[in-house]
This record gives structure tokens, C-alpha cells and sequence, in this order.
């Protein structure tokens, strides 16, 4: 059960560290994901989503593609 929404609020710029290795597992790595690697985030948009039980966030990179 994800609980009850207490509140919802915008999130702009959330930057975050890459959570996959460069061991070659997991997934291919595009120019941008490279670059995060080296820079040591990605910075994103979207919701920060607050239930009684969890906080959620639903996010999209904000970056050029």
C-alpha cells in the first residue's frame, strides 16, 4: 500500500548521483549519461510526492538530449 498523500510539491534542478556502475552491466550509457558520470549528477524536474508511509519522487531529466 503506498498510503495517503499528505502532499505534493514541485521540484525544479533536484540533482542526483548516478546509481549505475561503469562495469558495462545494466544497461548502455548515451553521451548524456556519460557526462553525469563525470560531472557526478543528473539534475532533474518534476514531483516530490509525501504519503503518510513513503516519499516518492517522480522526475525527468531537464537536461538536452
Amino acid at each position: 500500500m503506498l498510503g495517503k498523500i499528505k502532499a505534493i510539491e514541485v521540484v525544479t534542478s533536484l540533482k542526483i548521483a548516478p546509481v549505475a556502475s561503469l562495469n558495462g552491466k545494466g544497461g548502455r550509457l548515451g553521451i548524456k549519461q556519460m557526462l553525469n558520470t563525470l560531472f557526478g549528477y543528473s539534475e532533474l524536474d518534476g514531483y516530490k510526492v509525501e504519503t503518510d508511509k513513503h516519499i516518492y519522487h517522480v522526475l525527468i531529466d531537464n537536461g538536452q538530449s
